[in-house]
């Protein structure tokens, strides 16, 4: 049992310098483009007990777990640089494009199109980028087929589905999604989860222009609820802290940022800084394959509701199959 103040024991991953790193591109066939610069992974070798994969974050056992079904086999996984992982993944795909250019404002009802429309026009001058408007009220499947087609979108912004919607929404969508809260959404206090993997890196390039605009911006850290994981991430120590900071140190804020540490359950965590304070606009990265972006939005929506906080749900420009999980 771990003492008070004491850091929690954590299994020592190997590194491995990439330089000179001869690419397995059969290997890197079995994982969509997309999800490998989401998690920033790149299998290397394999035998027959298992398969090496450089990663980013490691530590981070959802993504290892994903990588290992996408595989069909048990992963080893070991450290790697995340410029240098990327690099490499770059160089594997040199005409691919990582994100579409425009703006979709998606409505499917008059009582949100003023508020998609209004937060869609703001975000466009946030991001430099054209928006395109489109209102539809057809069968909700067809309109999740148009957005998997969505190369030229870097952004949906739409009011929220309703609940039976929402989950099959964020599978079949592959740009990330701004779901809009009323009318006059000014998008001036936000707060960030982080979910202490590399999709955290990808959140911080998605909603650096919103930052840069906000008068105030939280960051809370889903701590594991393990013995000394919250003192550890108090006195600056472990690997989840030291993610936060070169995440924050990303966004080269020249405001001070609030972080917040909580207890419970990472959807508990979420619902009570929710309820303990007014926020604009909350942004979390989707894992797996979005059951706890669905979790939590479909639990507390009526808690969303009430506060008019929009969510920006930010996922790799990938729809979800079965064989294609989210992560």
């Amino acid at each position: 049992m771990l003492g008070t103040g004491e850091v929690p024991s954590v299994p020592t991953i190997p590194a491995l310098d990439l330089t000179g790193v001869s690419i397995n591109l059969d290997l890197l066939a079995r994982i969509p483009y997309a999800l490998t610069l989401y998690h920033q992974a790149l299998p290397l070798a394999a035998d027959d007990d298992a398969i090496t994969v450089v990663m980013a974050h490691p530590e981070n056992h959802r993504t290892v777990a994903a990588i290992a079904r996408l595989l069909q086999h048990p992963v080893v996984p070991i450290r790697g640089d995340p410029a240098a992982i990327l690099a490499l993944l770059h160089n594997t795909h040199p005409g691919a494009c990582s994100s579409g250019t425009d703006i979709l404002a998606w409505s499917t009802s008059a009582s949100t199109e003023a508020g998609v429309e209004t937060v869609a026009e703001h975000v466009g001058a946030l991001m430099n980028a054209a928006v395109v408007s489109v209102h539809t009220t057809g069968v909700l499947d067809e309109q999740m087929a148009a957005l998997s087609v969505g190369e030229r979108f870097r952004l949906v912004v739409t009011g929220f589905p309703y609940p039976g919607a929402l989950r099959a929404l964020l599978q079949t969508a592959t740009p990330p999604l701004l779901f809009v809260r009323g009318d006059d959404c000014p998008l001036r206090r936000i707060l960030l989860v982080m979910r202490g993997g590399s999709s955290d890196c990808v959140l911080v390039d998605q909603v650096a222009p919103f930052v840069r605009n906000a008068d105030t911006t939280s960051v809370l850290p889903l701590l594991p609820p393990a013995a000394g994981m919250m003192s550890a991430f108090l006195r600056h120590h472990g690997d989840i802290r030291r993610h936060v900071d070169d995440c924050l140190a990303h966004l080269k804020l020249s405001t001070t940022v609030r972080l917040i540490l909580r207890q419970g359950s990472p959807a508990e965590q979420v619902a009570a800084e929710l309820a303990a304070a007014d926020y604009d606009l909350l942004v979390i990265a989707v894992e797996d394959t979005g059951e706890f972006v669905g979790a939590v939005l479909e639990s507390y929506a009526q808690q969303i509701s009430s506060c008019n906080c929009s969510v920006l749900v930010v996922k790799p420009a990938i729809a979800c199959t079965s064989s294609a999980p989210l992560m």
